[in-house]
């Protein structure tokens, strides 16, 4: 846990771990712990063999230290504004940033890179996902694509 930034390990609908999550320290207003169901998601996860992956090594300094750790962690990441675009996320890497700003290369839902660069703020990210199994699944198709 830092200042800004936290770092998540996701279990997903499948009872499965499913990659993680970076969070706004200022964004959670309650935490309820252990989950209710924690009992049956752990029975779960031993019976199926589910060992937890390691956690990889985030610097959760400022926004962009954390996204450029969840980049080299990760061959893709999503970005999530949930205060601008509750429903929406752009899935991609960053490519360089310019003071409060950055620059991103999306990845449509089809495997195939954007031509344009998108310009976001730092300020606007909510949360940064990444290692999970859609992510991972775009990257193993577009790894034989051109950028």
């Amino acid at each position: 846990v830092g200042k800004k930034w936290f770092l998540v390990r996701i279990i997903g609908d499948h009872i499965r771990y499913d990659g993680f999550s970076l969070m706004r320290v200022d964004d959670v207003t309650r935490l309820d712990a252990p989950h209710r169901y924690a009992d049956f998601v752990r029975r779960a996860l031993e019976l199926r063999g589910e060992q937890p992956p390691p956690a990889p090594e985030v610097d959760l300094k400022n926004t962009e230290s954390a996204l450029r750790s969840a980049c080299e962690a990760a061959r893709l990441v999503s970005l999530h504004w949930e205060e601008l675009a509750p429903d929406e996320c752009a899935i991609g890497r960053i490519v360089e940033s310019h003071g409060k700003e950055f620059s991103f290369r999306e990845v449509n839902p089809s495997a195939r890179w954007n031509r344009d660069l998108a310009e976001h703020p730092f300020k606007i990210l909510t949360r940064i996902d990444f290692l999970s199994g859609y992510e991972e699944a775009l990257a193993e198709v577009l790894h034989d694509l051109p950028a």
